[in-house]
C-alpha cells in the first residue's frame, strides 16, 4: 500500500495497474507453491513452465494486437537481457531454492524485486524515485533484517536441506 499509495492520484489507469500487480503476485504464489511441491529435475519442470508462459504471452499479444517482434533492432538486447537475467537466473534460483528453503524465506527474499527494479531504473534509465518508494523499500530491508539476520541464542533461521547447520 506504501508504494502503490500515490498511484491512485494519478489515473484510474495506475490503479488498474496496481490491480493488475495484486493479481499477478497471486499468480506467482501458485507458481511458487507448484515448484515447491515439484517432483522430479529442475530443468524439465522449468521448461514445461517457460514454454507455457511464452504461449500465454503469444495469446495474449495476439488478442491484443500487440506486436511479437521489437520495434527496433536495439531492444532485441533489451528482450535478451531480460530473459537471461530475471528468467533464466532468477526463476531458476527461485525455483531452485523452494526445494532448498521455507517456502516463506524465498517470498521474502521475492520482496526485494520492486525495490531492485526502482534503483535499476533509476540507474539505466534516470526514472526518479517516489518517497512511498523509498519507504516501501526501507520497510522491505528491514523485513530481511529482521528475518535473516543471525542471533546469537538461536540457530540457523530456516532448516537447511539435509539436516545441517549452515
Amino acid at each position: 500500500w506504501i508504494v502503490a499509495r500515490g498511484d491512485f492520484s494519478l489515473s484510474a489507469g495506475a490503479g488498474r495497474g496496481d490491480l493488475f500487480a495484486i493479481f499477478s503476485a497471486a499468480m506467482a504464489a501458485c507458481y511458487l507453491m507448484t515448484g515447491a511441491r515439484r517432483k522430479g529435475a529442475l530443468v524439465p519442470y522449468l521448461a514445461v513452465m517457460y514454454s507455457f508462459a511464452g504461449v500465454v504471452l503469444v495469446v495474449v499479444a495476439l488478442l491484443k494486437k500487440d506486436a511479437l517482434t521489437p520495434k527496433s533492432d536495439a531492444d532485441w538486447l533489451w528482450y535478451a537481457l531480460l530473459i537471461l537475467g530475471p528468467t533464466l537466473i532468477g526463476h531458476t534460483l527461485l525455483n531452485r531454492a523452494m526445494k532448498q528453503l521455507p517456502s516463506y524465506a524465498v517470498n521474502l527474499s521475492i520482496l526485494v524485486e520492486p525495490a531492485l527494479t526502482a534503483v535499476l531504473a533509476f540507474m539505466i534509465f534516470g526514472e526518479g524515485i517516489t518517497g512511498n518508494v523509498w519507504m516501501g523499500g526501507a520497510l522491505i530491508v528491514m523485513a530481511l533484517v529482521v528475518e535473516f539476520w543471525p542471533s546469537p541464542s538461536a540457530g540457523p533461521p530456516f532448516p537447511v536441506a539435509g539436516g545441517e547447520a549452515a
